[in-house]
């Protein structure tokens, strides 16, 4: 039990070593399995999940969460037939789980069976609205190419988690907004020149740092011979480094084109089958998985 109550407290390695302390007590537990799978499939460990798992099936066949649990660690590896076919087998179990259909459609563009995953989750949609599923239908339509329906999609997506509360639906709220305006981007080409300006983090700062160099750039090579600085700052030691009293205006033309092509290389991405940055949402917090402990389930956010 501690174990469940420390991974549902968002603390997984002091729930690991919980879970851990069960199995050396009683190692034929297989809530005490589950639990230690679903947090290392938490803490990005697949592969020692994906063998937790199998433990947990070979003691407990017909649990559902167990064939669950193997079957987002098969995924994150890469088995999506492994990954397929486990979760086909929770989903006999229990069919309605709202997790467990969300891995299937999320296998199915996995597998590149872009059709196939539409079609399944406007069968899910129509049973249950979950912006996940709207979230994973659009990804699949933009693999497709569809590019209208996706927006359509993800405006739904973005709608149904503003009904939602909490931080995560606050999170997801950005994430589809941002998402969607990155798709709109293939009928305006230039929003693409927004890509150095929108991510946060230690990348999206670097990014931000390089745009604004490159705009100042072209603005100075532009605005060099149009003001006509190089009547007094091309003379002595003082002129630009970049500059050279010799050249003809023409001479600024190179770096600005050069610039531009720099600035506006992301346009390029759009003609790609894959041009929108979009990936399956595949829940990994061990919410899901709820481990069965001493008779007790415990729903883990």
């Amino acid at each position: 039990n501690r174990g469940a109550v420390l991974q549902a407290l968002d603390r997984p390695y002091g729930a690991l070593k919980a879970f851990q302390t069960a199995i050396d007590l009683d190692p034929w537990n297989p809530g005490s399995w589950l639990g230690k799978g679903t947090t290392l499939l938490q803490l990005g460990k697949h592969q020692e999940a994906l063998k937790a798992s199998d433990t947990v099936v070979n003691l407990n066949p017909d649990d559902a969460h167990a064939w669950q649990l193997k079957a987002q660690a098969s995924y994150h590896l890469g088995l999506n037939d492994q990954a397929l076919q486990a979760v086909e087998r929770a989903l006999s179990y229990d069919g309605d789980n709202l997790s467990f259909l969300n891995t299937k459609g999320a296998t199915l563009i996995a597998l590149g069976r872009y059709e196939d995953a539409v079609q399944f989750f406007e069968e899910v949609i129509q049973r249950q609205s979950q912006h996940t599923f709207a979230f994973n239908k659009a990804v699949a339509l933009v693999r497709l190419q569809r590019f209208a329906e996706a927006e359509q999609a993800l405006e739904r997506a973005a709608d149904l988690v503003a009904r939602a509360k909490g931080q995560t639906s606050r999170g997801s709220k950005r994430r589809y907004r941002r998402q969607l305006q990155r798709l709109r981007r293939r009928d305006y080409p230039i929003m693409w020149l927004t890509w150095w300006f929108e991510d946060g983090g230690l990348s999206g700062w670097s990014r931000r740092v390089l745009g604004s160099l490159l705009i100042l750039l072209l603005l100075t090579y532009v605005a060099l011979p149009v003001i006509g600085l190089n009547t007094e700052m091309l003379q002595g030691q003082e002129r630009p480094w970049w500059v050279s009293p010799d050249m003809e205006w023409l001479s600024f033309l190179a770096p600005v084109v050069v610039i531009l092509i720099v600035l506006l290389s992301p346009m390029l991405r759009r003609f790609s089958p894959r041009a929108i940055e979009m990936a399956p949402l595949l829940s990994t917090s061990g919410a899901e998985a709820a481990p069965k402990i001493h008779g007790m389930r415990f729903k883990l956010d």
